[in-house]
């Protein structure tokens, strides 16, 4: 059943199968499809914008497969980075999915993003999913759609709101990345979408991820990239528009952390591949617009409150922080942490912006002298104090490290992120190098302004110094 792994050192293998299958194996993790693995059919006719085909349904299965499979098996950091992951999933156009092209570019686009080995193996879906006949409202414009992974943060606010100026009649479809129905902040966001031109779509995808999941869930961008991407193509349509900024989009693979894979989730070399993948499974060609990759995220929110002077209302509405409710709250209200990356991004892009930031955070004083002092209203000291220390002082050093590489143009680093871009990019490696240590210097510029603005003896400063 499952292909030889011999080649590799095997860290997990999932083995999808169908409702009321029986398969009895140790050395496999089972999941179920309309188990653990769901698809909502209200919301997929929503998505699809008609009636589903088997493509539609064997993406929603991979999809599904491929975000448990990252969720379940954990990394072991002692051993380094990467994980052999193996899935082999039922599927209604086998001879499709099976092909030599297809597999090689589905574990290659996912290899690059997490910084695993992952292999597929497919075979026949046996039973079709039933499907009610509904009544499907179609797209209908005289405008060709952009679709956009929306994940009401700021970034995704701030370029949809962007493209509405620059193009003025475009139509936009946000693929929100809640993945739950009842998700509150999909809620809000359905409240105060902007005007009719604005249609909010939700991933039809739900998965019961398992206990004690993985953390660092780098395929999420999987997900959410490849469900806009497919239903651009679904509605003719040939454009995506991811909003990420340069730091977010570039920072990570210019400076990893520690012994962690280059992080590439907004990267041209990732979306590139996924355009490929797409390609091959629809016959499709889907293009990937970065407008952002080469901007700060002060420079975004510049251009942001010079169209949309608001600023008071957009910073409540849309979040940063990568943490949940459990861990940045104050007083039992949902805050900013104030310490992970986003956050310190969010405060020093603020600050450059020249926008009162009345975000409340968690460690709410950048200057104080230790981050146990900075606590929102002088509140006590959370129980995962060293969480947040270890959290702070990785996400600060990262801001530093990216600042100091300005000094260093001809780095070997700036040139390989080059002549990788230009393999993605249709501009020669010395313009791109160009624009990287233009972005490299706004950033260094924008990180001095904070960290003077906080003071030299900050606990901001102190990490920086390292």
């Amino acid at each position: 059943m499952m292909k030889s792994l011999s080649a590799y050192p095997v860290k997990g293998v999932i083995c999808v199968v169908e409702n009321g299958a029986e398969l009895h194996d140790g050395n496999f993790h089972v999941i179920r499809l309309g188990t653990e693995i769901g698809i909502e059919t209200k919301l997929l006719d929503a998505y699809c914008f008609s009636s589903p085909t088997d493509l539609t349904y064997d993406l929603m299965s991979v999809i599904g497969a491929v975000k448990y499979a990252d969720r379940s098996i954990r990394r072991c950091h002692g051993e380094g980075w990467g994980r052999a992951i193996s899935v082999e999933i039922p599927v209604l156009e086998e001879s499709l999915w099976s092909s030599q092209q297809v597999t090689a570019d589905l574990e290659d686009c996912l290899s690059y993003l997490t910084g695993d080995e992952w292999r597929f193996t497919f075979r026949r879906r046996k039973k079709r999913p039933l499907h009610p006949e509904q009544s499907i409202a179609p797209l209908v414009s005289s405008q060709a759609y952009v679709f956009v992974p929306y994940s009401h943060g700021l970034d995704s606010y701030a370029q949809v709101r962007l493209l509405k100026e620059r193009e003025p009649g475009t139509e936009i479809v946000c693929v929100f990345t809640a993945s739950k129905p009842d998700s509150k902040t999909w809620k809000e966001f359905c409240r105060s979408k902007p005007r009719g031109d604005m249609k909010p779509i939700q991933v039809p995808v739900v998965v019961s991820e398992p206990h004690h999941a993985e953390l660092t869930f780098r395929s999420r961008p999987f997900t959410y990239y490849l469900l806009s991407a497919y239903g651009a193509v679904l509605n003719g349509s040939n454009r995506v528009l991811i909003p990420e900024n340069g730091q977010g989009s570039l920072g990570g693979s210019l400076v990893p952390l520690g012994n962690e894979a280059q992080h590439r989730s907004c990267h041209p070399g990732f979306t590139t591949r996924l355009s490929k993948l797409l390609e091959r499974l629809s016959g499709e060609k889907v293009n990937f617009e970065h407008p952002a990759l080469f901007k700060t995220k002060g420079q975004v929110l510049t251009e942001l409150a010079a169209v949309d002077p608001n600023s008071d209302t957009w910073l409540l509405e849309h979040r940063s922080c990568s943490h949940d409710q459990r861990h940045a709250n104050h007083n039992g209200v949902r805050v900013h942490c104030g310490a992970c990356g986003n956050c310190i991004l969010r405060r020093a892009s603020a600050q450059i912006a020249k926008i009162n930031d009345v975000t409340k955070y968690k460690f709410s004083d950048s200057r104080a002298l230790s981050l146990e002092t900075a606590i929102l209203d002088g509140g006590a000291a959370p129980h995962a104090m060293k969480s947040f220390l270890d959290l702070a002082g990785n996400s600060i050093r990262s801001m530093e490290r990216m600042a100091v590489l300005a000094n260093e143009p001809e780095n070997a680093q700036i040139w390989a992120e080059a002549a990788s871009l230009a393999n993605y990019m249709a501009k020669d490696v010395k313009t791109l190098h160009t624009q990287i240590v233009s972005l490299l210097g706004k950033h260094q510029n924008e990180w001095k302004a904070f960290l003077q603005e906080c003071g030299e003896d900050s606990w901001i400063a102190h990490m920086a110094k390292g």
